[in-house]
Parts: C-alpha cells; structure tokens; sequence
C-alpha cells in the first residue's frame, strides 16, 4: 500500500468542511435571525460560509469566510481555493443548526448540530475576527 502525507492544515479543516453545504430543510440557510450583536454577525458568517458550500465557491470561502492562518495552512498544502472547491464538491451535509454562540473579544465559539444522513453530530466552531469581520478558524467536538 502506498501512503500519501496530508499536510496537517488540510486534515485539521477537515471537519470544518464537512459542515459546509449544510442548511436546514428548504435550504435556507442559519437562522441568524434569533442572535444579536457579534453573536448576529458569526451566525452570518457560518450561514456564508453555508451558502458558499452549496455553491462550491471556494474563492469565497478562502477570500472572506476562512481565517487567514487557515487559508495559509491550506495554501501551503495544495491551494486554498481547489481544497475548499474539492471538498465541497463531496459535501453531503444537508441540515446545521445554530445551537449557542458566545463571544470573547476576537474569538467566538459556535455550538453547532449538523445532520449527516439522519446522524447527528454535535461540534463547536472556533472563529476569530480578522479584518473586522468573523472568519471560521477550526471544528472540535
């Protein structure tokens, strides 16, 4: 068996993209309509980031929605744009629900169920505030 390295920023967005194309039924995107202030604005930017998996557009995801250290990380391995792209293309998450949001200063977290085939995952997104908007920074559980 032949082995390939995968650089560790592409294997630690990983779960990150799997979130991507998700929205909840109808297709409609986060509800970001339930949160306020800094909250507001990162469930905006998980709904992007969501619309821009449905459309495949890396460009968009890489350009405005990803933290600058994860697009360098994943720029290093194979270029942003044709990972994000990629991945998208084999995104098969259909649902995301928004569950909390908490803010810090720069950072937030997002408390999150997406829905894979009828399973449910729990994870919590990490975003930072890079050039006064919020960009998705890394996935945990």
């Amino acid at each position: 068996m032949i082995r390939v390295p995968m650089k560790r920023g592409f294997l630690v967005l990983i779960p990150l993209i799997g979130l991507a194309g998700c929205a909840p039924s109808g297709g409609t995107g986060v509800d970001t309509g339930r949160f306020q202030g800094d909250a507001k604005a990162v469930a905006q930017t998980l709904d992007d980031f969501s619309a821009a998996g449905r459309k495949k557009d890396g460009q968009r995801a890489c350009a405005e929605l990803l933290s600058h250290r994860r697009v360098d990380a994943l720029d290093k391995a194979a270029g942003c744009r044709k990972a994000m792209e990629d991945q998208f293309g084999d995104a098969d998450v259909f649902k995301l629900d928004v569950k909390s949001i908490q803010v810090s200063g720069d950072r937030a977290s997002a408390r999150v169920l997406s829905d894979f085939d009828g399973h449910q995952r729990a994870s919590t997104i990490l975003l930072v505030r890079e050039d006064r908007r919020w960009r998705l920074d890394s996935v945990g559980r």
